[in-house]
């Protein structure tokens, strides 16, 4: 296989805006819940287990809701299963009003 892109939403539909336009409809979400670490484990290890080059989209609603230290336990379970000769992408869809300098150099990572 080529590549793998895996498209995550770690917070759903859920946005710190809410925008009259947007197809997520945040609002409608009743219950705000961050995608388990552990599912998110699982992921990146089979991905990189069937790969070589994988693309993560953060998607959401407004992934940046996750917080700093999710994507910083994200980037310490990618070093954990990624090899030398492998390769990871990150993108982000945000409205960008959460971004930090920190959060920047993870989805740079």
């Amino acid at each position: 296989m080529k590549e793998l892109t895996l498209q995550i939403k770690p917070v759903g539909n859920h946005c710190n805006l809410r925008c009259s336009y947007c197809y997520a409809m945040p609002f409608k979400s009743q219950k705000f819940e961050i995608l388990d670490l552990k599912f998110l484990e699982k992921l990146i290890k089979e991905a990189f287990e069937i790969t070589n080059n994988v693309i993560v989209s953060w998607h959401g609603g407004e992934p940046t809701m996750a917080g700093l230290d999710y994507f910083e336990k994200y980037i310490s379970i990618v070093k954990k299963y990624k090899k030398d000769n492998q390769h990871i992408v990150n993108m982000i869809q945000t409205n960008a009003t959460l971004i930090t300098d920190e959060i920047a150099k993870i989805i740079n990572y």
